[in-house]
């Protein structure tokens, strides 16, 4: 890294590629650069998380594009940032009347937060993904015929 500079070499190059190629179907789908002409920021959260939960659900590749779910995410996101370093777009985060700060800078949120975190820590581990209930399975290696799961390169059950 040459000093006072930033640390470009770090970034990752496939996937600052392929977040490109989502910018790229963007520029196509609306314009080049239009994102600088926002009004909200929040549309490019919105895409974001669309496209995060797309993936989270299973799905690799984004239907209309065929890039990535996670590069239009890294793109949106990436816009996001732009818009908020530069102070374009309108920041339309829902925020508290009564304390005037975003929802997640409120005591009562956090409080419902870390609620919710400790009710999901105490939920039980599924069935199907704890590996002493698969003692059918003949080696680490193999799928299992019964349930359809399988280990992958690591061990890990996965479906």
């Amino acid at each position: 890294m040459t000093e006072g500079k930033p640390a470009t070499d770090l970034l990752p190059p496939l996937a600052m590629l392929t977040a490109a190629c989502a910018m790229g179907h963007g520029a196509a789908k609306y314009a080049r650069h239009n994102w600088l002409e926002a009004e909200s920021q929040g549309i490019y959260c919105g895409a974001a998380l669309r496209h995060i939960f797309a993936w989270q659900a299973g799905e690799n590749l984004d239907p209309e594009s065929g890039v990535e779910h996670l590069a239009h995410a890294i793109a949106s996101l990436s816009i996001l940032l732009e818009l908020q370093l530069r102070g374009l777009g309108i920041d339309d985060r829902p925020r508290s009347a009564e304390y005037g700060k975003p929802l997640v800078e409120r005591p009562d949120f956090r409080a419902a937060i870390r609620q919710a975190q400790r009710d999901l820590a105490a939920l039980p581990t599924p069935d199907r993904l704890d590996p002493q209930k698969h003692a059918h399975h003949g080696n680490i290696t193999q799928a299992c015929a019964i349930c359809g799961y399988d280990y992958d390169d690591h061990g890990s059950l996965t479906p």
